[in-house]
C-alpha cells in the first residue's frame, strides 16, 4: 500500500513529496477470525448436545406396561362416551363422540403405592407437546384411576 506524504522535517524550498511504502504485517495462518468463530460454534453445539444427553430422563419402561394394555371405559354415566386405549407404543383417548387424541409413549415410571400400582406416563402428542399423566391401577387390575380425576373410575372393556 502506497501513501504519499509531504516531508515536513525541514522547510527548505526544495520540499519534495516522497513515497512511503508500508509493509503489511504477515498473516497468522493458524488463528484467523473465521477459525475462531467456527471453533466457538462447534464448542457451543457440543455443549448443547452433551447437556441434552445428560439431562435426558431415564425411564423404567419405554413402552406401556402389559397390565395397562387394552381398552378402558369410563364408569361414570355422564362420561359413558369416553374411553382410553393403551397399546405398547401409544395411548389413545376418546374425547366424546368421534374425537380422539393419540399420544406416543416416551417412557413410564413405576411406583408401588400400598397395594396399588402407580404409573407416571410421559407422552408426546401429534403436535410435539409433551405431557405426563399419572395412573393408579387397583390390585385386581380391573379398575384404573387417573390421579387428576380420582373420583372417576375406568374399567377394562375387554375383560
Amino acid at each position: 500500500m502506497r501513501i504519499r506524504r509531504r516531508d515536513d522535517w525541514d522547510d527548505d524550498w526544495d520540499d519534495d513529496d516522497e513515497i512511503v511504502v508500508k509493509k503489511k504485517a504477515p498473516k497468522s495462518e493458524i488463528l484467523t477470525t473465521r477459525r475462531i468463530l467456527w471453533g466457538i460454534a462447534v464448542l457451543v453445539v457440543a455443549v448443547v448436545l452433551f447437556g441434552k444427553v445428560v439431562s435426558r430422563d431415564q425411564y423404567q419402561f419405554e413402552k406401556s406396561p402389559a397390565e395397562l394394555i387394552g381398552m378402558w371405559t369410563c364408569g361414570d354415566p355422564d362420561r359413558s362416551d369416553l374411553w382410553v386405549e393403551f397399546s405398547p407404543q401409544f395411548v389413545t383417548v376418546a374425547t366424546g363422540g368421534t374425537g380422539t387424541i393419540k399420544f406416543r409413549i416416551l417412557g413410564v415410571q413405576f411406583d408401588q403405592v400400598g397395594e396399588a400400582a402407580h404409573y407416571t406416563m410421559f407422552l408426546r402428542d401429534l403436535a410435539g407437546k409433551e405431557h405426563s399423566r399419572e395412573v393408579v391401577l387397583s390390585p385386581p387390575g380391573n379398575t384404573l384411576r387417573f390421579t387428576d380425576e380420582p373420583r372417576v373410575t375406568w374399567e377394562r372393556f375387554d375383560k
